[in-house]
């Protein structure tokens, strides 16, 4: 098996082989919805790769929460299980309990277990991972968090299980404005017995909220040193027009990247052109075209690379969509020998209204109707604020689960740098309702050592913006 498959409200992730996949994660789902409300979700899901083929189908309870998730791959001419996760809902705040099992030798065994404790505003306060070794759960990573009056994070304190006790081994400390946008971030470890600087983080707004400047720096020989500087530029929608990204070198800030973004009179997203800094002056890297129906969900997305002083088609994703707009077939397909070829690829599929990534050639989905009737509106699970989790497992190996949750409609961006702040991944680059979401990251081409992973979300609707950086580390 080599898939991964990220699923949104019946798969949260297949760990097949290190690649990268997002869904809205969404584990009280509908719990903002009215009494008698009703919502499509989707009861199964085939995906298709190059190498191989996996089913997944869903259980909700009442609320429209899902209960079991059952994964399936197809060998030797039928269909094997592969995963397995049962949800456990309790306590007023619906703190949830995740145990996800793997089919082995003819039965299920426990392989983890992910429990998580939420505060009255829906703010998650305390979180565990665990596993399964040799038949006896071990609990791994716990981590806690503190919040100011508007929701915005604080402090995030991660422990490790070490020689059988709790230990420290991570902390990230903010300061806030009055709408809950970060505008310092510190990050720090515990080292020898005391807290070390590791990355810290300074950020502006303009009157609007929106985003206006990123600093980055690291700690290094007792000293801050600048890493990135990041500008943002909107319209009059705010929406964001261009983003360019500068490095420190020989004592000043020298041009790196630029973004550039067009919109039709709808404000959707039309155009997405990247460009580096070569020779003193901008050159056209890549162009990413979108075609949108009515209601504006991606019909075509065709990426194209600069070659030879024009755009070169590169790859490109197809989707349909059902009578209640529900999306029902996506197709990734790549440029080869003047024609499309089908291709493994990370491709967008919008389920519910909201935007979803999966890694294959070629999916099928279908949904139920399902009635949330008695269920009463709970504005205590209406995401308030952004935040970003902490990835576990950490350290990981070969992939790792980054969560974050949007209060409203938002552009994001998530990407993966490595020690010395240089990008060596794009995770997440599109426009995303609010939610709770979750992405997969693994790479095979990356060594040991520690990474950062950063989200930007440019609020459309509400005029608020986020970004935020966290640790992780990869062990091989």
């Amino acid at each position: 098996m080599k898939t991964i498959l990220l699923f949104t409200v019946i798969l949260l992730s297949i760990n097949m082989f290190p690649q990268k996949g997002i869904d809205k994660f969404n584990p009280k789902l509908n719990k903002t919805a009215s009494p008698n409300a009703q919502v499509y979700l989707p009861d199964s899901l085939t995906l298709y790769s190059m190498s191989d083929t996996v089913l997944v189908t869903a259980s909700y309870n009442q609320k429209g929460n899902f209960t079991q998730r059952l994964v399936k791959a197809w060998f030797n001419g039928g269909w094997g299980n592969y995963t397995l996760n049962t949800y456990t809902y309790f306590g007023a705040n619906d703190n949830s309990v995740d145990l996800q099992q793997m089919w082995v030798n003819g039965q299920w065994v426990n392989s983890r277990l992910d429990s998580s404790t939420f505060d009255s505003k829906g703010n998650m306060l305390c979180h565990l991972f665990s596993y399964w070794s040799g038949g006896v759960r071990k609990d791994s990573i716990l981590s806690y968090r503190t919040y100011d009056a508007n929701g915005g994070m604080l402090t995030n304190l991660g422990e490790y299980m070490t020689n059988g006790n709790w230990a420290n081994h991570d902390r990230s400390t903010y300061t806030n404005d009055g709408k809950g946008n970060h505008l310092t971030f510190l990050f720090e470890n515990w080292t020898n017995s005391q807290w070390t600087f590791i990355n810290q983080f300074a950020y502006t707004y303009d009157g609007n909220g929106n985003l206006l400047t990123y600093l980055d720096q690291s700690w290094q020989n007792s000293q801050w040193n600048n890493g990135t500087y990041d500008t943002y530029s909107y319209n009059s929608n705010n929406d964001i027009l261009t983003l360019k990204v500068q490095t420190w070198s020989l004592g000043t800030w020298t041009n790196a990247g630029l973004a550039t973004y067009n919109y039709d009179a709808n404000g959707y997203l039309i155009t997405w052109l990247q460009q580096s800094w070569v020779n003193g002056q901008w050159e056209n890297t890549g162009l990413t075209t979108y075609t949108n129906n009515s209601n504006g969900k991606a019909l075509t997305t065709l990426n194209q690379n600069w070659q030879s002083s024009k755009w070169t088609n590169y790859q490109q994703t197809t989707a349909t969509y059902d009578a209640n707009g529900n999306q029902i077939t996506g197709y990734n397909s790549s440029w080869s020998n003047s024609q499309w070829q089908p291709v493994d690829n990370s491709f967008i599929v919008n389920i519910d209204g909201g935007d979803y990534y999966f890694t294959g050639y070629s999916i099928n989905l279908s949904y139920i109707l399902v009635n949330t009737t008695g269920v009463t509106a709970d504005n205590n699970r209406i995401v308030k604020g952004y935040s970003l989790s902490q990835n576990y497992p950490n350290p990981f190996n070969p992939s790792t689960r980054i969560d974050y949750n949007l209060p409203s409609d938002s552009r994001v961006t998530l990407d993966i740098y490595n020690i010395t702040g240089e990008k060596v991944s794009q995770l997440v680059n599109v426009e995303q309702p609010a939610g709770y979401y979750s992405i997969n990251f693994g790479s095979s081409r990356l060594s040991s050592g520690v990474y950062f992973y950063r989200i930007t979300a440019v609020d459309k609707s509400n005029k608020n913006n986020f970004s935020e950086i966290k640790k992780m580390i990869l062990l091989k």
